[in-house]
């Protein structure tokens, strides 16, 4: 497998210099810059998110020969249509998911960094150092190569868990023991949440901000919605759907969720009027009729 293990070359500016370049169909660069978190200038440096051992892990794509291809398939093509990213980024993509998906089986908890080139990695250099040089723009092979190191602040694997749990002595807020003994637990409304404003301190039974009176936890149906609308922008990404209409996927995503949604309330709203409701299969009704196609006596 394409994998070996690195020492990442930090640029020495902040990505999307390459990000805000013009090109065909994309007078300001490409629509996820400033927009996704995974992209600049939002995203992390590497030496934040991951530590040593990191790894490469890459795909390399027969590009020329899908060039060629092209050309014969396609004769009257120019020679963008020829080379255009619509025609082998996804399978490209794909194929590199497969490579890290074998390696995650060896190496469980490390992370993966998707995109190193938004997380300050000199991609070129970094992997010019253990002796692959990668060709701007791909003539022959284009290359797709992500990072995988341990986790900063993340969960510990089962081999530094193992070796926390076989330690002695230490005060009893260890990680081990990440409460003092006589700690009294404080009320459930007052949990420690601070992506909602107020922090549980210390072993006080009071918040040092009190949660706003009409906190109430998120319905199940808008966090389905927000998980189906996550998965749908990444597969947007993936299949790079975006580039046809130069759209970012997020939006994209957001605009397909809520067609579905207004889909939804219009069928509720037609069974109302026929005052129905549809099983699956169509093998029960509530109103005039029993089952499809038949009628009440």
């Amino acid at each position: 497998m394409n994998t070996k293990e690195i020492k990442p070359i930090t640029l020495p500016h902040i990505p999307g210099l390459l990000c805000r370049k013009s090109y065909s169909g994309h007078s300001k660069g490409c629509p996820n810059y400033n927009n996704r978190p995974s992209c600049p200038p939002v995203a992390l440096r590497w030496d934040k998110l991951i530590k040593p051992p990191i790894y490469a892990i890459w795909n390399i794509f027969p590009f020329g020969q899908h060039v060629d291809k092209m050309r014969t398939k396609h004769p009257l093509w120019s020679e963008r249509q020829a080379r255009c990213c619509l025609y082998w980024q996804g399978t490209a993509r794909k194929q590199l998911r497969e490579k890290v998906t074998r390696f995650l089986i060896d190496y469980p908890n490390l992370k993966i960094l998707w995109c190193p080139e938004a997380n300050w990695v000199n991609v070129t250099e970094t992997m010019q150092s253990i002796g692959i040089k990668l060709e701007w723009p791909p003539v022959k092979y284009a290359y797709q190569i992500v990072l995988a190191g341990c986790p900063i602040g993340g969960e510990m694997n089962k081999k530094q868990l193992g070796e926390s749990k076989t330690q002695k002595g230490g005060n009893n807020m260890s990680p081990i023991n990440p409460k003092p003994r006589n700690a009294r637990p404080a009320p459930k409304e007052y949990q420690t949440k601070i992506e909602e404003g107020y922090v549980q301190k210390g072993g006080s039974n009071s918040p040092t901000n009190a949660p706003p009176q009409n906190l109430r936890p998120e319905p199940p149906e808008e966090k389905e919605m927000d998980d189906f609308k996550k998965e749908l922008e990444n597969l947007i990404n993936r299949c790079c759907e975006e580039n046809e209409s130069n759209t970012p996927d997020f939006i994209l995503a957001t605009y397909l969720s809520e067609c579905l949604e207004a889909f939804n309330k219009a069928t509720k709203r037609r069974d109302k009027w026929y005052s129905v409701k549809l099983c699956p299969g169509c093998s029960e009704f509530i109103g005039e009729s029993n089952s499809c196609g038949e009628k009440n006596d």
